[in-house]
């Protein structure tokens, strides 16, 4: 079972004998709250996290609760201990015995069950990294190949269109135009229905210019340009004339992130920038290590994570909330948000859930395979590709590989999700979409 968001009580027992295994509480006033003493109880192999309260005695309950192997969000005893309320904070109760896991505990929470399928394929004629973006009625995919590809649902060509030059960063759209850049340090701006080219900017050479430019992010009538060469440009959308512009830090590898009211920018050399909407530098703060994906936005903050695998969450005016440090490479995948959590995957095959609030670890996924991509979720799962060419669907509770499905090269995009398909690209040179296959009997746990 899943217990959360109780403001008391998550399971109240009394005078009971129970045993609860397998399940998850979180984020409750009391995750589990003994009234009265209980009759040899059992209870092993749960997760417990962000309670205010792990685990509570009532006020006249002598109980001696024994508990083993529990996850309890971390391995300081400290911590621990200030979450379980018994004879520890009032003498007059009973002892809880906690004897904690170490790790989080596998096969817990809702049962959840899942089938990939290949739908359709399409080829190119280079890598698709760039993660395909839909629009509408239509998706839109780039490759290496210099294209950008328009398909419908069913993978069947609308359109492409030669941009002249290898294309592995994201595009964006709106007001009837879809933006892109590629290796020849063009930004071109091409409608939406036929791909007829509206115009076209491009910006100087740079010592950076390499593979892997940062997405360009569309905010209201602006569309942000990040450069090899670390300029970041502000164009009108309509036209593609600078409005704007602000010489970072080279390179800029990763798209600029915006909550409404502020960008944030990750560079190469280790610069983390806030800037206003108008282009003003609000902060700095300098990393250890190159910054080469986009900022996670939480409501405190943006979270970014550094090459060398320090993760730090940031206040809106720039102060340090918490810092934590993998000890892992990572590259281009991105933290992502979701429900007062992060999810990291990094280059050498992990995938955490951490709280965003205190950057504690919830729960690790081990020996996955390298990770460049950045997640996508949908609903209750999780869905990435590593570099083995295996994507994986993930449920975002118990952390439990659900699927897998296996393509011929490495997967460094983002998967789409769109008319209940999952639709990614690999370097194998295709793009490739799945259907989702609900299974009405999930396995047994």
């Amino acid at each position: 079972c899943l217990v959360e968001r109780n403001e008391n009580k998550g399971i109240l027992t009394r005078q009971s004998k129970i045993h609860f295994e397998k399940n998850i509480f979180r984020q409750n006033g009391a995750g589990l709250f003994f009234m009265e003493e209980d009759r040899s109880s059992l209870i092993e192999n749960n997760n417990f996290y962000s309670n205010q309260h792990h685990l509570l005695l009532g006020d006249f309950s002598k109980a001696q609760v024994q508990t083993k192997r529990n996850w309890f969000g971390g391995s300081d005893s400290k911590q621990l201990r200030n979450r379980i309320y018994d004879q520890y904070q009032d003498p007059r109760l009973g002892k809880i015995v906690t004897n904690p896991a170490t790790s989080w505990r596998p096969e817990s929470g809702l049962q959840d069950s899942l089938t990939l399928q290949q739908q359709w394929q399409l080829q190119t004629d280079g890598f698709v990294d760039a993660s395909p973006l839909v629009v509408e009625d239509t998706l839109y995919a780039a490759s290496w190949d210099g294209h950008l590809y328009a398909v419908d649902q069913l993978g069947r060509l609308r359109w492409k269109k030669n941009l002249g030059a290898e294309i592995d960063a994201s595009p964006v759209a709106g007001n009837g135009l879809i933006f892109v850049q590629n290796w020849q340090r063009e930004v071109v701006a091409l409608d939406t229905a036929d791909g007829t080219v509206r115009w076209r900017f491009s910006y100087p050479e740079s010592p950076a210019d390499d593979h892997r430019q940062g997405a360009l992010l569309l905010i209201g009538d602006l569309v942000l340009v990040p450069s090899w060469g670390g300029t970041l440009y502000a164009l009108d959308a309509a036209s593609g004339n600078v409005r704007w512009q602000l010489a970072g830090h080279l390179p800029l590898r990763a798209a600029p992130v915006s909550d409404g009211e502020r960008i944030y920018l990750s560079s190469g050399d280790g610069s983390f920038t806030a800037l206003a909407l108008n282009g003003q530098r609000l902060w700095t703060k300098k990393l250890p290590a190159p910054v080469l994906s986009s900022a996670a936005l939480t409501p405190e903050g943006p979270v970014v994570v550094a090459r060398n695998g320090q993760l730090s969450a940031f206040a809106e005016d720039g102060h340090l909330r918490w810092q934590r440090e993998l000890g892992e490479t990572c590259y281009y995948s991105a933290p992502i948000y979701h429900r007062g959590t992060v999810f990291l995957a990094t280059a050498e095959g992990q995938l955490r859930k951490i709280d965003a609030q205190n950057g504690e670890l919830i729960w690790q996924v081990s020996g996955l395979g390298a990770f460049y991509a950045t997640p996508k979720i949908v609903g209750q799962r999780l869905y990435i590709g590593n570099n083995l060419g295996q994507l994986y669907a993930i449920n975002l509770d118990s952390a439990e590989v659900l699927a897998q499905y296996q393509v011929d090269r490495d997967i460094q995009s983002t998967p789409a999700f769109w008319s209940e398909q999952l639709i990614f690209g690999s370097r194998d040179g295709k793009l490739h979409a799945l259907k989702l296959i609900e299974n009405p009997e999930p396995k047994a746990k």
